[in-house]
């Protein structure tokens, strides 16, 4: 800041002590300034609120002129892991919402399951590599396809062996086999529930329920069942 000499000022006595000067004024308020600071701060902070409701009422307009999958529907994370029916989470909801619940998804923690059915398809996809063009498999008669594939060309087996995949039809049968067989025995499992996807017919459903079971993050946190009422509680 620039030095100013008729405010602040420093000066030595005389035994060499360092002295420092500054201007005080002794004004005073009066009421009226202060009523004119109190009227200002007042109008600053109702035009605050009145800014805010109207951006909040404007953001619903916009929502509503943009219809999406999202306007219609809820998620539920963290639900009991042995929610499996779909039927009792469409009960639940309709009667919280009071109107229909078109579809309701029940994701499990299946991701084992997943990743094998992904590998039989990626090997199927390979083994569609060495079928002759316009060719397609058939499941119910691999095995004899597979037999009667023709020989892999030199330069398919040099790409195969570049990409690490496997050159010889057999050898992707044979991993295919095993792939069905470990589909066939996760299958078998009875897998947790993960997360819940509800539709309801109408935003209004989907917003009604928001506004039922709203509660404080702590509440969830702690599973605190007592903060919502006994017939908004799914069990």
């Amino acid at each position: 800041f620039p030095p100013v000499g008729d405010r602040y000022a420093e000066m030595e006595s005389d035994n060499g002590e360092k002295l420092t000067f500054i201007l005080r004024n002794f004004c005073e308020v009066q009421f009226h300034p202060g009523l004119f600071l109190f009227i200002a701060l007042l109008f600053v902070t109702v035009s605050i609120f009145l800014y805010g409701l109207r951006t909040e009422r404007k953001e619903i307009d916009f929502d509503e002129a943009q219809q999406t999958t999202t306007d219609y529907s809820i998620e539920v994370m963290y639900p009991p892991k042995d929610a499996r029916d779909p039927e009792e989470w469409r009960d639940f909801f309709t009667r919280v919402s009071g109107e229909h619940v078109t579809v309701c998804t029940i994701a499990l923690d299946n991701e084992e399951l997943v990743r094998a059915l992904l590998a039989r398809r990626q090997k199927y996809m390979h083994l569609e590599m060495f079928m002759p063009t316009a060719t397609k498999l058939r499941r119910n008669k691999l095995k004899e396809q597979v037999a009667t594939m023709p020989k892999v060309s030199w330069w398919k087996r040099l790409y195969m062996a570049c990409m690490h995949m496997a050159f010889s039809p057999r050898m992707v049968y044979n991993a295919i086999q095993q792939l069905e067989r470990r589909i066939e025995e996760l299958s078998k499992k009875e897998y947790d529930v993960s997360h819940v996807f509800v539709t309801f017919e109408t935003e209004a459903a989907q917003r009604e329920v928001l506004r039922k079971l709203d509660t404080p993050y702590r509440n969830v946190k702690k599973n605190n069942l007592s903060a919502l009422p006994e017939e908004l509680r799914f069990r």
